[in-house]
């Protein structure tokens, strides 16, 4: 999500939506104050993020076209590389872990005793 918000202007303001599959949607809310990551379904996110239709904000990402079918999805749908490789030294103070918003689908088998 923030890999793909560093492609948007500065003082921009708006949201990062990633098509999460089975009707829903990873989030991402950006500007003055960044919001923590969601997984929402795309009715929950509309809601989420109808303040910022109304200011004008970004939508960037796959899902944003999901969420907001009638609006023009104003960033781009995928990270900029070249913007990646540039803030790439100051992005990460440590080891990079993932982000799991939900939990996964397949879990291992347990074993009768």
């Amino acid at each position: 999500l923030s890999a793909l918000w560093l492609s948007a202007p500065l003082d921009a303001m708006g949201a990062v939506l990633i098509d999460a599959r089975r009707g829903q949607v990873y989030g991402q809310i950006y500007g003055h104050t960044q919001g923590e990551p969601f997984l929402l379904d795309i009715d929950d996110a509309r809601r989420a993020t109808a303040a910022l239709i109304e200011e004008n904000g970004m939508l960037m990402g796959s899902g944003a076209s999901l969420v907001w079918p009638d609006h023009y999805v104003t960033g781009p749908q995928f990270p900029d590389v070249e913007v990646l490789v540039k803030a790439a030294p100051g992005l990460a103070s440590g080891p990079l872990r993932p982000l799991y918003l939900r939990a996964p689908d397949a879990t291992p088998m347990k074993v009768p005793s």
